[in-house]
């Protein structure tokens, strides 16, 4: 995809016939459609963490390995991934609400508990058909894994129901409808979503 010549941030595009187009010329007509692939693959796999941080900060550009990154994360199967973690951290919780700590990164229950509904209501949004932006999968994953996020930390300054909040939210912004069956998600002309200690 092109960079527009306004000050915009480049949009996601989530269009799987957009994302093939641009990795087949990004990687030159000397390779296989198949050998392509595997390449673009490899080097979004490797590249995960900087890719997930330019989604975050809201791309200034566009490249294969971007937008097939933006389509692992908002794709079917991610969501339903995100979502059925989502509520296993509850089930967790309610597991180990009367076990003794035995590992120096657990869950804090009753943070969890406490924003249970928050976390629900977000694995029913992912669940949904509804488009989602890039950047609110991003901060739902670091939600997830973060040792030091609301979720792990009792003392955190943030409750789980803020950070859940925050992380619907993001699902929620530059999203704009198409006619066509993919939808597309575009950074709009307002602050990009922080990075947050989540």
């Amino acid at each position: 995809m092109r960079t527009r010549s306004s000050s915009k941030p480049a949009p996601y595009v989530l269009s799987p016939r957009t994302a093939s187009t641009e990795s087949a010329s990004h990687l030159g007509p000397a390779s296989g459609g198949r050998q392509a692939g595997w390449r673009l693959r490899l080097a979004v796999r490797l590249t995960r963490p900087r890719l997930d941080r330019e989604i975050l900060a809201g791309p200034r550009r566009s490249s294969p390995a971007l937008n097939l990154r933006v389509e692992q994360l908002t794709g079917r199967r991610s969501r339903e991934q995100f979502a059925c973690r989502l509520r296993g951290v509850l089930r967790q919780a309610d597991e180990r609400s009367s076990q003794p700590v035995i590992s120096a990164v657990v869950l804090s229950p009753r943070a969890v508990r406490a924003g249970r509904g928050a976390i629900l209501a977000l694995a029913e949004r992912l669940e949904g058909r509804a488009p989602v932006d890039p950047r609110g999968i991003v901060l739902a994953q670091r939600l997830l894994t973060d040792g030091v996020g609301p979720m792990f930390n009792p003392y955190s300054e943030q409750t789980v129901t803020e950070a859940v909040q925050q992380v619907t939210r993001a699902l929620d912004a530059g999203i704009v409808p198409t006619q066509d069956t993919a939808p597309t998600a575009i950074a709009q002309e307002q602050p990009a979503t922080p990075e947050l200690s989540i």
